[in-house]
């Protein structure tokens, strides 16, 4: 995923409207010198919501999750398909949001996206995909 084109989006998200969300997505929103990942409480805009990052993978596999808890969501990116116990060796990225803005739980559905920014064509003219190996929600 860090080889997508810079209008390229990819989103992993719990949704419940634009106000209630949770989000780990991938894109460089159409910039060619930004970071192309980012951990997300919604609404975006308001300071503290999101913490941007390189997903800058070694190889063709990453894994990333939220634990979502009622005072804090703590969000990771590791390299490789890691289970329950990563190396902290493999770890890209990590960030707990524990603002006024965490989500109370409700009617939220876990949802997975890849769309064009403003509509716009990869630069490249590249088809692209995203390919999840596999999706786990835990209570």
């Amino acid at each position: 995923m860090d080889g997508f084109d810079k209008n390229v989006v990819g989103g992993l998200f719990t949704y419940a409207n634009d106000t209630s969300e949770i989000d780990i997505e991938f894109s460089k929103w159409a910039k060619d010198t930004t970071e192309d990942s980012q951990f997300v409480i919604q609404p975006g805009w308001n300071p503290g919501n999101h913490y941007r990052y390189f997903l800058d993978q070694t190889g063709e596999q990453s894994t990333h999750w939220f634990n979502w808890q009622p005072d804090s969501v703590v969000f990771a990116s590791y390299q490789g398909n890691v289970g329950d116990n990563p190396p902290a060796n493999q770890l890209m990225a990590q960030w707990t949001y524990t603002g006024v803005d965490n989500p109370k739980p409700g009617k939220e559905a876990a949802k997975i996206n890849l769309w064009l920014y403003r509509g716009n064509p990869p630069t490249d003219g590249k088809e692209v995909e995203m390919v999840l190996s596999g999706f786990e929600f835990r209570k």
